[in-house]
């Protein structure tokens, strides 16, 4: 996994390298601290974002030939749970109540998630751009570190690798401009327990919006790196910021059933 990311890190360096013109000389080097403060400031300042303990978004999910509803749900707790919707049924569910994952589906009912699927599941709350931020990570056990300034199509960006607690790497684009985190790479399966291929996948996050008090991306496209293939498209249609979530939603994917409107 380490050697396939790293790779396709040094593939984007070149082709930054070969396609960019830095007109104004070297980057501006920024340390983590620096980095840090401007995405926090950039998505609503640290009261603004401490004060958001659930967030449920609904959002279109595109992707192949489906165009698909999801409900997804996390917590400050790390517990994350998505619903998908298509034509108005719910035709799949996956949790992580924070100690193992779960999965329903209309055939199956709910079972436990795979050991694998549980991981993948834990990871989703901890990545940038849902409930924690930069400044949580490390709190969160998690480290980050700085590895080199890059220019792609004229933006000055901040790489940064986040290795979560449990070892799993991560490259973060974030634009010195703006503060904003809006490319995120690993190597991963898109769906682990229906297909456990791994491939490079970058998210990149764009659209970002005003929502209450914050600042919230609104459109991430996630493709595979080696084909240039787009996997998913995922555009936010409403974000609910505070809901009160009944204590069993993250584990009970039978009762509590999410409103697909």
């Amino acid at each position: 996994m380490l050697i396939a990311t790293m790779a396709a890190l040094h593939g984007c360096q070149e082709e930054a390298a070969s396609t960019v013109a830095d007109k104004m000389g070297e980057p501006t080097v920024y340390d983590l601290a620096e980095i840090i403060d401007k995405n926090t400031a950039a998505l609503g300042g640290d009261v603004a974002l401490d004060a958001v303990r659930t967030m449920v978004k609904r959002s279109q999910i595109e992707e192949g030939d489906y165009r698909d509803i999801a409900i997804f749900a996390t917590d400050r707790q790390g517990r994350m749970r998505v619903d998908i919707f298509s034509d108005g049924e719910r035709v799949f569910a996956e949790s992580f109540d924070g100690q193992r994952g779960h999965q329903w589906s209309p055939r199956d009912g709910q079972t436990a998630a795979s050991n694998s699927g549980t991981i993948a599941l834990s990871h989703t709350p901890q990545l940038p751009n849902h409930i924690f931020r930069l400044k949580d990570l490390v709190a969160n056990g998690h480290s980050i570190e700085v590895l080199e300034q890059q220019m792609i199509d004229g933006v000055n960006y901040s790489v940064l690798k986040l290795t979560l607690s449990d070892g799993f790497e991560n490259f973060l684009w974030v634009d010195s401009d703006s503060g904003l985190v809006t490319r995120v790479r690993n190597t991963r399966a898109l769906h682990v327990d229906i297909d456990n291929e791994e491939k490079i996948i970058e998210s990149r996050i764009s659209d970002f919006r005003p929502v209450g008090s914050i600042i919230h991306p609104h459109s991430v496209m996630e493709m595979d790196l080696n084909t240039g293939e787009t996997l998913v498209q995922i555009s936010l249609l409403a974000l609910d910021l505070n809901r009160d979530l009944p204590e069993s939603y993250f584990n009970d994917l039978v009762q509590e059933v999410p409103d697909p409107e």
